[in-house]
C-alpha cells in the first residue's frame, strides 16, 4: 500500500510541473476558466512565481494580481473576470 501511495504522489508531482509548464503558454484561458473554483491555487500554478506574494495577495486582490503576474492578455481576461462576476 505505501509503496503504491508513494508512486501515486510520484506522479501527481510530476503531473502538476508538467502542468505549470502548460499554463504558463496558456496563462490567460486557464485563469477565467478556474478563477473562482481555485484562484489562490491556479495563481500559483500558472506562473509559479512570487509565490508568497501570492499567498499574501490571493484573498484582497485575486484578479488583480493573477493579472499582474502572468501579464498576458489583461484585457481579456479582465472582460471575463467581468462577465463571470456578474453571471453570478
Amino acid at each position: 500500500m505505501k509503496a503504491s501511495e508513494h508512486e501515486q504522489q510520484a506522479k501527481k508531482d510530476a503531473f502538476s510541473q508538467t502542468e505549470r509548464l502548460q499554463s504558463d503558454q496558456k496563462c490567460s484561458q486557464t485563469a477565467h476558466e478556474k478563477t473562482d473554483a481555485s484562484c489562490h491555487t491556479e495563481k500559483i500554478q500558472l506562473c509559479e512565481t512570487s509565490t508568497q506574494t501570492v499567498q499574501e495577495k490571493t484573498d484582497a486582490s485575486c484578479q488583480e494580481e493573477k493579472i499582474q503576474l502572468c501579464g498576458i492578455s489583461t484585457q481579456t481576461l479582465e472582460t471575463k473576470h467581468d462577465a463571470s462576476t456578474q453571471m453570478e
